[in-house]
Order: C-alpha cells, then structure tokens, then sequence
C-alpha cells in the first residue's frame, strides 16, 4: 500500500518488481533487486538515448528493445529481468511525463520503490521459512534424480540401447536445475553467515548433498553409455553386463529410496555394500586380464558403478547430517 501511494502514477512496475524479488532468502532477494535496477537502467536509458537522437521516430523504440535484448543476452539475464528490462524500454511511450527524463526517473523511482518493498518483506520473513525452504529444495531434487535413474535402469534392463542413447541428453534440464538449486543454496548460506540461526548447520550438508547428486548423474550418464557401448559393439557380453548394471542400479534406486524415506543409515548400508561388491568384481574378473581387454567398456562400467555408489554413500551421509 505504501509503493501505491509513493508511485500512483506507475503503480503497476513498482508490484511487479516488487513480487519479483521476494526471494526464499534475503540476499537472493538483493540479488535480484540489483538485477531488475540494471535492466531498468539500460532499458530506460537506452530509450532515452534513442528516443532524444529521433523524437516521434517509430523506429528508435525498436532500436530500443533490440539494444536491451542483446545486453540480456550477454548478460545473461534471467527472464523476469529481461521483461523488465524490455519494458523499460518501452517505457517512454506508456508513461510520458513533461520531459523523457522525467520519465526516465519515474520509472527508476518505481523499481527502486519495489526493491525496498520486496527487501523489507524478505527481512521479516525469509528467516521463518529458510529451514524449511532448504530441505524442500534438496529433497525436491533428490526426487528428481531418482526419477531419471528409474528410467535409465528400465531401458538397461530391457537392453535398449537406443532408448539409453536418446534419454542420456535430455537429463541437461536436470543439470540445470541442480546448478539452480546450488545457486539458491549460496543465497541461504550467505544468509547464515549474516544471521545466527540453525540454518547455518544446514548449509554445508545441503550443499554436499546437491554435489553427490550431481556426481550421481554424471556417473549414471557413464553407466548408460557404457551399456549403449558395450550392446552395439560387442553384443556377446551384452548380457553379462545388463545384468550387471541392471542389479546394481536397482540397488543404488533402493538406497537413494530409504534415504528419502529418512532411513540414511540403511542407504548407506547398501551403497557400501554394492561399492564393495563391485570393486570385487574389478578385482576378481577385470584385473587378471590383459590391458587391451581391461580398458573397455566393462571397466568403464565397473568405474562408473562404483563411483557412483560411492556417491549415493556420501548423498546419505549429508541427509542424515540435514536432518539431525
């Protein structure tokens, strides 16, 4: 109510902005503000720029928008500060006042007026649900890549390999929304080194447990390709290793199961264990063989399983770290 009665002219960019940068946490939200005021400037001044050199001119205002974009672009802005700063750019014609650098201000003054909002809301609140928030969003990705693995160790099994070939790109979206996830996880912990609290001792486990993930993916994608490898070029040990990699996946689905389930220390239980049986296998049926033999596809299978129970160990220990 305040931002309406401070901007009545532009009550609209003052909310928008203000709804933009409420954020989980509070330096997020910082984050955030300072981006939305770097693209109000650029779009704003921009126009300005433009707009001064051809007055009435049409095409000064496309001018203005393209230039915007292309900055976002190099900058990499995410989507809620490219609109904002596209439509600072279009500012000029939307919301004239008696000169274009009235105009100009008034937009500054209607983000900056949201930023302030939008930091006060997260002073009061962010520290109520940043606990909370913290534990959604690892739990949320440990869903997710459990869900990717249960594809893969269904194509493995059945020995599609060009299922496994076609799935393996697509988990890039995963990828992304795990650096997310790391992203917003810097924003708590800079938080916590701000305020004392008990989010503090949740930072560095969360953190450890969105790099396990990580790594689990990374070793799956080595996992899959291994068996697409192994099936296309030397089908007569296809069997062999599709069993292989079919029990041990079901095994790494299991444990990554208990632990959300809350039950860590039988996760770890079976990630040390099929590390163990693994590396027994490496030891027993690769080792002896020549070097041209050992380094193909069953080593790297044999590598990338045990790597990657050896992540899903360390995945369990930083949920039971999240959780104490």
């Amino acid at each position: 109510m305040l931002a309406l009665q401070l901007v009545p002219k532009d009550r609209l960019s003052t909310v928008f902005v203000a709804l933009v940068c409420c954020q989980p946490s509070f330096v997020a939200g910082i984050q955030r503000g300072g981006e939305q005021l770097l693209a109000s400037a650029v779009g704003a001044g921009g126009s300005l720029a433009l707009v001064a050199l051809a007055p009435g001119s049409s095409w000064a205002l496309g001018a203005s928008v393209a230039v915007t974009c292309a900055i976002g672009g190099v900058l990499r802005w995410p989507y809620p500060t490219l609109v904002v700063g596209l439509f600072s750019s279009i500012y000029m014609s939307l919301y004239q006042q008696a000169t274009l650098q009235g105009t100009a201000l008034l937009r500054c003054e209607a983000v900056a007026l949201g930023v302030l909002a939008a930091m006060a809301v997260n002073v009061a609140f962010s520290p109520l649900v940043r606990r909370a928030n913290l534990q959604a969003r690892v739990g949320a990705m440990v869903s997710r890549v459990r869900e990717q693995l249960a594809g893969l160790h269904v194509d493995v099994v059945a020995g599609a390999a060009e299922a496994i070939a076609a799935r393996l790109p697509r988990w890039e979206a995963v990828f992304q929304e795990l650096g997310a996830a790391e992203d917003e996880l810097g924003g708590l912990s800079a938080d916590a080194r701000i305020a004392a609290g008990s989010t503090g001792a949740l930072v560095q486990p969360g953190a450890e447990a969105l790099d396990a993930l990580e790594q689990i993916l990374h070793h799956a994608l080595d996992v899959g390709q291994a068996v697409a490898r192994v099936l296309a070029d030397r089908p007569a040990d296809g069997e062999e290793q599709v069993r292989l990699a079919g029990a041990s996946l079901a095994e790494a689905l299991a444990a990554i199961s208990r632990a959300e389930a809350g039950d860590t220390a039988g996760a770890g239980a079976i990630a040390g264990r099929e590390l163990m049986r693994i590396r027994e296998i490496d030891r027993t049926t690769v080792a002896p063989l020549a070097v041209e033999e050992r380094l193909g596809p069953r080593l790297i299978l044999l590598v990338a399983l045990a790597e990657l129970h050896h992540h899903v160990g360390r995945l369990a220990h930083a949920l039971d770290r999240m959780a104490r």
